[in-house]
């Protein structure tokens, strides 16, 4: 529904899926968040890249430190959906993210 709401209309304006973005983030946060509140804003996250596709790699930077992070999680379920995130920005970024993750 969030991913829809990025995509479409007004909310698929800038401004306003990059204020998405940042409370995703903050949702996604491990040592803010529950597993399952991890888990779903990575999910809203890959839903939103696969609606917006390129124009939403104006987030990476702020994702990367976060995903880095998440690909290291406790929860099994959260280390998938963050290495389904990855792969998904990677085929959108045409590269490896692999050397920023590493830093």
């Amino acid at each position: 529904c969030i991913a829809l709401l990025c995509s479409t209309g007004e909310g698929s304006e800038e401004s306003n899926w990059q204020k998405v973005h940042a409370d995703l983030l903050r949702f996604a946060n491990p040592s803010k968040s529950s597993s399952s509140l991890r888990l779903a804003a990575l999910e809203t996250m890959e839903a939103i890249y696969n609606n917006l596709e390129h124009a939403y790699l104006i987030t990476l930077p702020e994702t990367i430190p976060l995903l880095a992070e998440l690909l290291e999680d406790s929860d099994e379920e959260v280390m998938e959906q963050a290495e389904s995130l990855r792969k998904t920005i990677e085929r959108y970024q045409g590269e490896s993210l692999e050397d920023y993750l590493t830093k």
